[in-house]
């Protein structure tokens, strides 16, 4: 009787075991690459066609949040957008520098913050 007992619980054992597997989904491992984007150096407003970069095979679900600097002499750093790589139509990201006013002074970048 022990056996049949003990046959009896290995088998409930391997049907639920079978059940949990069946309910796990494969992992997909293959990263789809087939997306790009671009940045756009746009000075006072006026877009440098010459200075735009564009990338290539960039996974899905990435996080753009960095760029070349390109500044010209008497521009600075205005603002840019980071992007997610969700598609291939709203994948830019706008970088715009603003000149620089009569006697406006940039401070020294120092790694400080504050």
């Amino acid at each position: 009787m022990s056996k049949i007992i003990k046959l009896l619980f290995l088998l409930f054992l391997l049907v639920n075991i079978l059940k949990v597997d069946a309910l796990i989904e494969p992992i997909d491992f293959n990263i789809d690459t087939n997306y790009s984007y671009c940045v756009y150096y746009f000075y006072d407003g006026i877009i440098d066609i010459n200075n735009t970069e564009c990338y290539y095979n960039i996974p899905y679900g990435i996080t753009i949040d960095s760029f070349i600097p390109k500044p010209k002499e008497g521009y600075v750093l205005d603002n840019f957008n980071k992007i997610k790589v969700i598609d291939n139509i709203n994948n830019y990201i706008n970088v715009s520098y603003r000149s620089l006013a009569i006697g406006e002074i940039i401070p020294p970048n120092t790694g400080l913050k504050g």
